[in-house]
């Protein structure tokens, strides 16, 4: 007989078949330890984003580092040419059915402030207590 077990971890579900009941027991410790993993790497990950965030000279020297060491000899080559222009034609039909519905969304500076503005939007939205739940 076979048990199927599912370990719920912070960014998903993995679901995998366990051996005949016997094992179980290894199983289970085996279990037992793959969780205080997942919690322990789940805490030195938050460590570090909260180091990151009250520290910003390790930002910094992170940065120098990834530039002056991990990067150093490395050279960045662009698949696409600067002279390569755009694919436009792929969407060309896309466009020429749809573009008369799109130019009442194109911004007019000549009416409106802000693009939100035309669009009807006021920002920053705000909600109070007493103000109606959008759904």
């Amino acid at each position: 007989m076979k048990r199927a077990v599912t370990l719920v971890l912070v960014a998903g579900a993995l679901s995998f078949a366990t051996a005949p009941i016997a094992a179980q027991d290894k199983l289970a410790a085996q279990k037992a330890d793959a969780v205080k993993g997942v919690v322990q790497g789940a805490k030195v990950q938050a460590m570090t984003v909260l180091d990151l965030m009250t520290r910003p000279e390790l930002v910094k020297q992170a940065w120098d580092y990834f530039n002056n060491v991990q990067t150093k000899d490395v050279k960045y080559v662009p698949f696409i040419k600067k002279d390569t222009p755009p694919a436009t034609f792929l969407n060309k039909t896309i466009l020429d059915k749809y573009r008369e519905e799109m130019k009442k969304y194109y911004y007019d500076p000549t009416k409106y402030k802000t693009y939100l503005d035309q669009l009807g939007i006021k920002y920053p939205t705000v909600r109070t207590p007493s103000s109606p739940q959008q759904q």
